[in-house]
């Protein structure tokens, strides 16, 4: 599990000695707020997570195999539901119970461990695969450039 401290950004007003402003702007790239989130009602895989990363830190998740490392990144990218909490990505609520900005919207790449690529194709066509938007040409001309 991962636990450091909050940030929390002057917003002219303080809260209560003790108390967090849970809806005031942060400070932070990222900000996670005591998320909870659960693949099974009554089992969570993550619980009361909170950490916050400013611009130019570093993060590393570490621990052993189960313990919510992926369902947070997930959980960051939008790909799971938030139980309890909120996630800010640069200052702007994306996830909490109530309220969630859709994956696509979020501006965040993320790797999966799985590379689900297909095995009966080459390289430059699974690229040119996720391309499917673009002209014949253009996809060829941009997948021979990632294989080089």
């Amino acid at each position: 599990m991962v636990h450091s401290p909050s940030h929390t950004a002057h917003t002219g007003t303080n809260p209560p000695d003790g108390q967090v402003d849970l809806y005031g702007p942060t400070s932070s790239i990222l900000e996670l707020r005591s998320v909870s989130c659960a693949y099974d009602p009554g089992r969570p895989a993550i619980q009361n997570i909170s950490f916050s990363i400013r611009e130019g830190e570093i993060l590393c998740l570490l621990g052993p195999s189960g313990c919510g490392k992926t369902t947070i990144l997930r959980a960051i990218a939008g790909f799971e539901p938030v139980r309890s909490g909120q996630i800010f990505l640069s200052d702007r609520l994306v996830s909490s119970s109530s309220e969630t900005v859709p994956t696509e919207k979020r501006r965040v790449g993320m790797v999966f461990q799985e590379y689900a690529l297909f095995p009966h194709l080459r390289v430059a066509d699974n690229i040119a695969f996720g391309l499917h938007h673009l002209s014949r040409a253009e996809r060829t001309s941009r997948s021979k450039k990632c294989c080089d």
